[in-house]
């Protein structure tokens, strides 16, 4: 989407997926720095998550945080940890969907080139 912003330059709009919301490319610039910290587990993919939680896992494991910084992070990976046990749990979900019709997938035969 593009809005004219009246001086013949056109001001690039991106929508949120699944919000409804469009934000310019200012805010999405800064949306693209934030520490991933701020970002909610829910949101972030299963990789990204698994880095972060291993990150703190080390700084934990250091013993160098202070007791206000070292609960913090515990909090966090909590989070962490929850989310990334639903989002196996939903792909676990998907894979017994896939798997309904038999309990073995049939073996792939590649179709014969006819020439």
């Amino acid at each position: 989407m593009a809005r004219n912003t009246g001086g013949g330059k056109s001001l690039i709009l991106r929508q949120i997926p699944g919000s409804g919301v469009t934000i310019g490319p200012i805010l999405h610039a800064i949306e693209q720095r934030m520490p991933v910290a701020a970002r909610k587990p829910e949101n972030m993919d299963f990789e990204s998550a698994l880095a972060e939680l291993e990150s703190l896992v080390g700084q934990l494991e250091q013993g160098e945080l202070s007791l206000e910084q070292a609960l913090k992070s515990f909090e966090r990976g909590v989070q962490l940890v929850r989310a990334g046990q639903q989002r196996l749990g939903q792909a676990e979900q998907q894979v017994k969907i896939l798997m309904q019709d038999g309990d073995t997938l049939a073996d792939f035969k590649p179709a014969e080139d006819e020439a």
